[in-house]
């Protein structure tokens, strides 16, 4: 009897210590760090990542702690699957490979950074959805990297952090509901380029002494604070973006020098431009609209090079706090909804200033709104019009500009278009043609100006929807000898084909006599 309960003990006691062996087994999977290490092999065996050939690495289900990658030129597919953190400081984590591949993988919950590089280069980051860390990508001293088609949100800190990384490309991704949509620290010529940034809690897009970025063709809205804020950076580039419902400015530079602002549509944010302490940037041919504040503020700021822009219903067009500022290019300015001024001679140009203070003044503001179209060979055709322009087209093959043109109001009767056209793409003279003839070109001015490699011109029309054409000249003399040359050949074929049937017919005539 008492062997048998000593044999009970021992039994009970050995399978405790087997629950316990495995209990500690499973927690240290868990909380372990897995490695791709340089020789290809992934540690620990028994991790669900498929390897093939050292290339590819797979994974087979959710996988849970974070991942080291010690080996360069392979693709990590997660194939849906999640890597979680459960409080872990990283996800992704390298340090001095190159041509890495992370695609497809659900990255949550990391205390630090969901995806971290350090001293990288010529890696991708693509279609992941990266989620609750504390930043979602983090690149230190990091270079060429492409961040494509990735969706980025509700991280803590910042949807993407640059810092000390210079020529990295960041396109196609959705960034949301972070803090900072996107943060750069010393980051210099990085492309930002199509993103969507929205409803991030402080800025959407933060640079700090970064240079030669270019952020174009972005959607920034519904910022809690600034759209784009550049603080004490240079040389960057900001092109074509549309910018709006930003709490605060939607543009906004402090202590930032030589900085393009072109081509962008910011409306109803708090102010839509707004420089602090900042000097020799170019604002060009933006749209402000609709803005809550001031369309453009300047505080402390000189010789800004500011024109072609259009200044439309903001709740003050402009503010000017010791400041002083050009506000034309020598011979054309900005669009003001609220100027009155007319214009007698027809060049498109208001006859008097628009006064703002004693130090602020445009000189020659416009009558209509300047627009700006890229061409399919990369030249800008400019168009100053009072009219609504739609369905702007180039055909090189017969060097032809079109588009139609139709009143802005109801109540409007004369439409205008003066138009700067590339001599590079189109050389003069040229033909303007409305309603393919059958509506009058009016006060056309064919050489209003020409500075050697733009032309301009000017015409006007009695308004309702037209269709107008410019063509080069000689285009238009090569079509008219086309149509003769073609209709000379169908005549000149006619009469033959005639001459033809009726020697045919006069031959079947005699043979029938016969």
């Amino acid at each position: 009897m008492n062997r048998k309960l000593i044999s009970f003990l021992i039994l009970i006691i050995v399978l405790m210590k087997m629950s316990q062996v495995t209990f500690n087994v499973q927690k240290v999977k868990a909380s372990g760090s897995i490695e791709i290490r340089a020789d290809g092999l992934v540690d620990p065996p028994g991790t669900p990542i498929l390897n093939v050939s050292n290339v590819t690495y797979t994974f087979a289900s959710d996988i849970s702690g974070s991942i080291v990658v010690r080996r360069s030129n392979i693709v990590i597919d997660g194939n849906g699957h999640a890597l979680e953190g459960l409080g872990y400081d990283k996800g992704f984590y390298l340090n001095g490979t190159r041509n890495v591949t992370i695609k497809n993988t659900k990255i949550q919950d990391f205390k630090d950074n969901g995806i971290n590089f350090y001293r990288t280069s010529n890696n991708t980051i693509c279609r992941n959805t990266i989620t609750t860390n504390g930043d979602g990508i983090c690149l230190d001293y990091s270079l060429n990297t492409t961040i494509v088609g990735n969706v980025i949100t509700a991280n803590k800190y910042n949807g993407i952090n640059l810092r000390w990384s210079p020529d990295n490309t960041i396109s196609g991704n959705n960034i949301t509901s972070n803090y900072y949509g996107l943060r750069f620290d010393e980051a210099h010529r990085n492309m930002i380029i199509g993103n969507v940034v929205t409803k991030n809690k402080m800025y959407g897009i933060h640079l700090y002494m970064s240079y030669d970025n270019t952020i174009a063709e972005n959607l920034i809205e519904t910022s809690t604070d600034h759209g784009i804020y550049l603080l004490r950076s240079l040389g960057n580039t900001l092109a074509e973006n549309i910018i709006i419902k930003n709490k605060d400015d939607g543009i906004h530079l402090h202590m930032s020098f030589n900085n393009t602002i072109i081509r962008n549509n910011i409306d109803t944010n708090g102010d839509g431009i707004s420089l602090s302490a900042s000097s020799n940037n170019t604002i060009s041919g933006n749209t402000l609209f609709l803005n809550n504040y001031d369309g453009l503020y300047l505080y402390d700021s000189f010789s800004n090079s500011i024109h072609h822009n259009n200044f439309i219903d903001n709740s003050h067009q402009w503010r000017s706090i010791v400041s002083a500022n050009v506000w034309d290019n020598g011979f054309e300015g900005n669009y003001w909804s609220n100027y009155a001024g007319i214009d007698l001679n027809q060049d498109g140009i208001g006859d008097t200033p628009y006064i703002m203070d004693e130090n602020n003044a445009d000189h020659y503001p416009l009558i209509g709104r300047f627009h700006s179209f890229n061409t399919s060979l990369g030249y800008y055709v400019n168009v100053i019009s009072n009219s609504t322009i739609e369905d702007f087209q180039y055909f090189k093959s017969n060097s032809t500009i079109r588009m139609h043109v139709s009143n802005i109001t109801a109540a409007q009767t004369f439409g205008f278009c003066k138009v700067c056209i590339p001599k590079g793409l189109m050389p003069p003279p040229y033909v303007v043609i409305i309603d393919e003839g059958l509506t009058e070109v009016l006060h056309l001015n064919e050489t209003i100006y020409d500075n050697g490699t733009h032309i301009w011109i000017y015409f006007a029309y009695e308004h309702s929807t037209h269709k107008v054409a410019i063509i080069h000249e000689h285009t238009q003399y090569d079509n008219y000898y086309l149509l003769f040359m073609t209709t000379t050949f169908s005549i000149i074929a006619t009469l033959l084909a005639v001459i033809f049937y009726r020697r045919k017919l006069a031959k079947a005539k005699q043979q029938v006599l016969k």
